[in-house]
């Protein structure tokens, strides 16, 4: 009875490892409460640029993506300097990560995109949520709720970063699959405000 209980310890820790793992960029973040701006160099705008790449490791793209993917941002975005200093150094599953700007006019560049992070502009968001549907193009947000028009996925912040909000209908329309305890921790975070 003992060794079997000695065999299954090193599963169930590594099983806890896993979880802490994916957990520490959502929970090592603190604020005094309700969400604020971020400011530039501060552990907030650093913990929410890793929670966003952390969310592109989980995230697969169809087989016909390449091999080099654009990370696309706008330049007035809260965290385009941190994805300055991250993304060019970024890679996931075999695939390089480039950082490129774009305006909400440049549908082109968008559909060309791996990731657009969107900002609080609620009608950019619109517009670019629209001009990127069914194309395989994750489009993330910690400024606004995007779930709510289309968007895929939504980081909240308060007294800590939330587990990501995932719009998993719109995820499927645009050909992608996230890991399945991303989605997990979506669901039962936020089945129970909804």
């Amino acid at each position: 009875m003992n060794f079997i209980l000695l065999s299954r310890r090193p599963t169930y820790l590594l099983a806890c490892i896993r979880v802490c793992i994916f957990a520490a960029p959502f929970l090592l973040l603190t604020t005094s409460g309700r969400t604020q701006p971020v400011e530039e160099g501060s552990p907030l705008e650093a913990s929410l640029a890793r929670a966003y790449l952390y969310l592109v490791t989980r995230t697969v793209w169809p087989d016909e993506v390449k091999s080099t993917m654009l990370f696309c941002i706008n330049r007035d975005h809260s965290l385009f300097d941190a994805f300055s200093k991250l993304v060019p150094t970024f890679t996931s599953a075999g695939k390089t990560f480039l950082m490129k700007s774009f305006d909400e006019e440049d549908v082109r560049t968008q559909r060309s995109c791996s990731v657009i992070a969107l900002s609080q502009n609620a009608e950019f968001n619109a517009k670019v949520i629209a001009q990127v549907r069914n194309f395989p193009v994750l489009t993330i947000s910690h400024e606004a709720d995007i779930t709510t028009s289309g968007g895929i996925v939504y980081l909240s912040y308060g007294k800590r970063l939330e587990p990501p909000k995932i719009n998993i209908p719109e995820l499927g329309n645009n050909k992608l699959r996230m890991d399945a305890s991303v989605l997990d921790l979506s669901k039962r975070r936020w089945s129970k405000s909804e």
